[in-house]
């Protein structure tokens, strides 16, 4: 039934404590204002009893209204942000562009029940409007079928050739309504689309790559998303072979908007050295190219030369793996581009475009100033481990 409920985020501790504060109020008003002064005129004490009454009736509604004024606000991105959830050795970002919200992959099914759902939640989410999975591998979409399930979800994005199988995995056991079933579309190279105040540019895969079966990872879609002031790369699992080329491609994109000196990088396959390109992580606006870097005759480093330099914020999202991820490669690379947070150090990241920075912070940053242990790095062991799907 429409209306019958109503998500709203949940509230915050200084919400908590101002909604007591002002129930408070009529028990402080009784105390103070219903003392009758020795010597004090009728007319006096009753206006004062009026008053105490007032504010005992006004208590409740301005308690209830101000709650919901901040439940609207807070479901409400008032500048962009990306916020890349700690789902173990997986994938999951969640975009929030005012009241409107895109997910990229899902995490594994696990992962998703236990991280994403009670993130989503939280944030007062009921419609996801848009789901890109860069590709079928259970690290990436596992948490798809509940998705669709927990939530309204608009449209699901899948690599060129998998449409068929995304919906399978979609209606699961056939529970799901065709009603509530999300329009399934490919993503091809070249693509553009516009989302909310957003614009998604697809980067990969290539033509030649449509339709792979094994392995999935060559056919990871891969794309840009502009959110105006902060632009975000995701590059699923795709390996160093297929982002060398997007470069090629689309370099003068991947240089970046001019008016845009920071850039943030979703780290290719958990940082994985076989998704290791330089040029990822070191990048320049003028100058030596990154065109021209990919060329043999560039030697390696040229990239900071004569251009503008882009600082690149790397998030590379990793679990406890056996893989050795991410490679030293990677970190060293990425460290010397700008900065490198790892999910599996720093939980939840969530990047926000405002005032012509990108900012960042960290669920253990924030929960570190809540306790007074900002300044404690936590064991590695306090964070929650979810199993990664096929490399």
């Amino acid at each position: 039934m429409p209306l019958a409920s109503v998500t709203v985020p949940a509230p915050g501790a200084l919400e908590i404590v101002a909604s007591w504060a002002i129930l408070a109020a009529p028990l402080a008003s009784d105390a103070i204002l219903g003392r009758v002064q020795v010597g004090e005129d009728a007319a006096v004490f009753f206006r004062r009893n009026r008053l105490r009454r007032m504010l005992r009736r006004a208590a409740i509604p301005v308690s209830v209204v101000l709650m919901l004024l901040s439940a609207v606000f807070r479901a409400y991105a008032l500048f962009p942000e990306v916020t890349f959830l700690y789902v173990g050795q997986g994938d999951c970002a969640v975009v929030r562009c005012g009241s409107s919200v895109m997910i990229v992959d899902t995490g594994t099914a696990s992962a998703f029940d236990r991280n994403v759902l009670p993130y989503l939640k939280a944030k007062g989410v009921r419609h996801v409007d848009m789901c890109v999975v860069s590709h079928l591998h259970a690290d990436h979409a596992g948490g798809l079928p509940a998705l669709c399930s927990e939530m309204s979800v608009g449209v699901v994005a899948v690599t060129p050739g998998f449409r068929e199988e995304a919906e399978a995995l979609i209606a699961g056991s056939g529970t799901l309504p065709q009603s509530r079933m999300p329009h399934v579309v490919e993503l091809n190279a070249g693509y553009r689309y516009k989302w909310s105040r957003a614009v998604l540019d697809v980067l990969l895969p290539e033509p030649g790559s449509y339709g792979t079966r094994e392995p999935q990872n060559e056919s990871s879609v891969a794309f840009i998303l502009n959110l105006g002031n902060m632009e975000v790369e995701f590059w699923g699992d795709s390996p160093s072979s297929s982002i060398s080329e997007a470069f090629k491609t689309y370099g003068t994109v991947l240089e970046g908007r001019q008016g845009l000196s920071q850039r943030v990088v979703k780290v290719p396959h958990h940082g994985s050295p076989d998704a290791y390109v330089e040029t990822l992580y070191l990048r320049t606006r003028g100058g030596v190219t990154m065109q021209e870097s990919l060329r043999k005759d560039v030697p390696s480093g040229a990239l900071s030369g004569d251009g503008q330099t882009l600082d690149v914020i790397s998030i590379v999202s990793v679990g406890p793996n056996s893989y050795g991820h991410p490679s030293k490669l990677v970190e060293e690379a990425a460290r010397k581009g700008g900065k490198l947070l790892r999910l599996d150090e720093t939980g939840a990241v969530t990047v926000k475009g405002a005032f012509g920075k990108v900012l960042t912070s960290t669920f253990l940053q924030e929960a570190g100033r809540r306790s007074g242990l900002s300044g404690r790095k936590p064991e590695r062991s306090h964070l929650e481990t979810s199993s990664g799907g096929p490399e």
